[in-house]
This record gives C-alpha cells, sequence and structure tokens, in this order.
C-alpha cells in the first residue's frame, strides 16, 4: 500500500516560529512513515537561519506572498498548479504572515477534494480587519478544513470571534520544544558565556530571545531600565537580547544615547538558544501580542524564571510558575510591574529558585515535544481516516 502523501503548504520565511514548526512536524510525520513535501516561499537564508531541516521534499512557491499578500491570497492557479504535481492526500496550511494568504490553497483544496488541516500561530485582530464579504468566505474555509488548530485557549476565543465560528470548530495545541531546553544547566557553559560577553559572574542576567520589532516590546524593558538605573540593583543586572530584525539597529541607538548600553548585550542573530539559557537568571518577554510563546517554553524547561506581559498565549503557558506583568494596553502599567519584578529577582535569590522550579515542573508536563508531534500526528491520522471512508462510499475524486 502506497504511503500517504503530506503537504506542508506555508508562507511563513525563517525568523519566525512557523518554519521550525513545519520541521519539527515534518520530521515526525516523515518517521512515522509518510511521505512530506513542503512548498514554502523562497528564502536564501532558511538553511543558515534554520540549521538542522527535516529531509522532506522542498517545492518554492513561483510568487513570493511578502510581494502582495492579497495578490498571492487569490493565486488559485499557482496553488493549483503545486497540488496538482505533488498530488497530496493531505494539506496542512501553516500559516505564516497573514491567515488571508493560504485562501486560494484552501478553495484549491476543496476543488480538488483533499482534506486539508489549517494551523495557525498569532491571531490578532489587526490580521482579521477584512470586509464582510471576505470575511464570509474566509469563515467558510475554516468551517470546511478537517481541523483548525492554534497554539493557546485564548487565541482560538478570538478567532470563533473573528470569524463567528461555531464552537464546534477549532482546537487548541500547545506548542513543545526539543529535548536539548530541559538538559540541567551547565555550570562551566554558564561562566564560558558570561566570560565571553563580559559580564561577571555574580550578576544577574535578563535574557531575551526575540525578533527586534514593536510587537515584542522592548520598550518597555528599556523603559524598565531607565528607572532600574538610578536603583541600588542596577549595577548587578545585565541584560542579555538574541535576535535581530528591523528595530535592533535603532534600539542599539537609543540604548546608546540613555546610557544603558554598557548593560546590555544584543547578539544578533542566534541558534544556540538553549546554551545561552545556561547564563540567564531570569528571562524576560514583553510581547505586545503573542500566540504561543515558544522562548517562554525553553526558559521554562531549562529552569530559568520566566516574566512576561499578560496577552495571549503567555498566560496559559505561564500560569502560576512565574511572574506575570499587565498587558501592554496598559503601558504605564506593564512598566511599572515589570521594573518590580526584574528588582524582585534581583535581589530575591530564592524567587528565582521558586520560580525556576515551578516553570521547569510545568514545562516536563506540558511542554514535551512529543506530545506535541502525537497531538498533531493524530489530528492529520483521523483527517486522512476520514477521506479514505469518503472514497470508499464513492465520495471524494482526490487529485
Amino acid at each position: 500500500m502506497p504511503r500517504a502523501s503530506i503537504l506542508i503548504f506555508t508562507t511563513a520565511k525563517s525568523g519566525t516560529g512557523v518554519p521550525r514548526f513545519n520541521e519539527v512536524i515534518a520530521a515526525d510525520l516523515l518517521a512515522a512513515g509518510y511521505d512530506v513535501s513542503i512548498a514554502q516561499p523562497y528564502d536564501p537564508d532558511y538553511g543558515a537561519r534554520m540549521g538542522e531541516c527535516s529531509d522532506a521534499r522542498r517545492y518554492y512557491l513561483e510568487r513570493d506572498p511578502y510581494d502582495d499578500i492579497k495578490a498571492f491570497a487569490g493565486d488559485k492557479r499557482l496553488v493549483s498548479k503545486l497540488f496538482l504535481e505533488i498530488g497530496p492526500d493531505l494539506i496542512v496550511f501553516s500559516n505564516g504572515i497573514h491567515p488571508i494568504a493560504s485562501a486560494a490553497g484552501m478553495q484549491a483544496a476543496l476543488f480538488f477534494a483533499i482534506p486539508y488541516v489549517v494551523v495557525d500561530g498569532l491571531i490578532a485582530h489587526t490580521l482579521f480587519q477584512w470586509d464582510a464579504t471576505t470575511t464570509t468566505v474566509v469563515s467558510e474555509l475554516y468551517q470546511n478544513a478537517a481541523a483548525a488548530i492554534v497554539k493557546s485557549q485564548e487565541n482560538l476565543e478570538n478567532l470563533r470571534d473573528y470569524l463567528s465560528l461555531p464552537e464546534a470548530v477549532g482546537m487548541s495545541i500547545l506548542s513543545g520544544r526539543t529535548e536539548d531546553f530541559f538538559e540541567p544547566v551547565d555550570p562551566s557553559n554558564r561562566a564560558k558565556i558570561r566570560y565571553e560577553l563580559n559580564i561577571p559572574e555574580d550578576a544577574v542576567v535578563s535574557f531575551s530571545a526575540a525578533k527586534f520589532e514593536p510587537i515584542k516590546g522592548y520598550q518597555y524593558q528599556i523603559e524598565a531600565m531607565r528607572i532600574l538605573k538610578d536603583q541600588d540593583v542596577w549595577d548587578r543586572l545585565y541584560f542579555v537580547w538574541a535576535g535581530d530584525g528591523m528595530d535592533l539597529e535603532s534600539i542599539a541607538n537609543m540604548l546608546s544615547e540613555l546610557g544603558l548600553s554598557s548593560h546590555v548585550r544584543l547578539l544578533g542573530h542566534r541558534t544556540d538558544i538553549a546554551s545561552l539559557l545556561d547564563a540567564a537568571d531570569c528571562f524576560v518577554l514583553t510581547s505586545r501580542a503573542e500566540a504561543a510563546p515558544l522562548s517562554i517554553m525553553e526558559a521554562m524547561a531549562k529552569g530559568v524564571p520566566v516574566i512576561g506581559t499578560a496577552i495571549g498565549g503567555i498566560p496559559e503557558a505561564i500560569q502560576d510558575a512565574g511572574t506575570l506583568v499587565a498587558s501592554p494596553q496598559h503601558p504605564a502599567q506593564t512598566v511599572r510591574e515589570l521594573t518590580d519584578a526584574l528588582a524582585s529577582h534581583v535581589s530575591g535569590a530564592d524567587l528565582r529558585r521558586r520560580n525556576g522550579l515551578a516553570g521547569q515542573k510545568r514545562a516536563r508536563t506540558a511542554f514535551r515535544l512529543k506530545r506535541m508531534t502525537d497531538t498533531y500526528r493524530g489530528v492529520f491520522e483521523k483527517a486522512l481516516a476520514s477521506k479514505n471512508r469518503k472514497m470508499d462510499r464513492g465520495g471524494g475524486s482526490g487529485v
């Protein structure tokens, strides 16, 4: 019996969590015996930025969705040609830049009677501000999916609200992280990283790993620094930030102008986050919107206490195993609570230890990669089984 063919169709490029998710899912499906393909935009930096990739076959989209999302979303010719070439038994639409970017693909899948699953990362109001006709069309496409999956319960509630979906449509699956994040802190690596970054051994390091874009809220950390600079804790507090993005240069300049740069290390894009976490005493993510806070999950798995804004999927990930500060919908309160949290973590070794252990305990239960991949594979297998039943009854033509 030939292996079922699964196509992962994505509009995301490297630099976000979506491609990494795609590679993990592809590797799991390949190990389970499926024939797996990934259709993605051409990205010359993909291999270098992603590191290890799966052995899935690659197909590069003929047009770049980043150039014109609306035009790409309406290009049924492109996706139809691709689906006829690959002949998938199931399509996984792993949405990246915008939910609407996969609209033509879902319409083509329906035309060819190919079951499909939609996986969304961030569900934010700004991504769903369409006219009523577009909203109705997209809502029907989601309702016709074998499954519509998001990364947090809040995102699921938002998806149903924005698209007026019935309660039966949609599900939430928490993300999982690889085993290297669950390894104990290596003291020798901790000392080595601090030496390389010229950070004192007795300093308290606040680590962040996120793109330098407005949505990640680095400005709240900078405002907290301006306050902390005049407090006793400042001498011991250092910030290590890993990531790149459109705001990196402007933030570097701002730190310099404010006299803060001596306590901040900007590392640029890094693929060794698990190793860098060895040097951290706390992890901070001050996002203005967030789907699945993978970086917070990674820090919790490592036993690093986390501080995060109460937005998107962050509260669901942290629960009572870390520190939540006010949502950036109330920026002054966000800065005030973040300042207090950082000061408490500098002076409170017991607080860091308790929160680190609590986060690690939650991560070991909720954020294991195998739990995530098993759950997704179960959804895909259910969709494939449903297609086979329809074929046995003479319904559905396939490609």
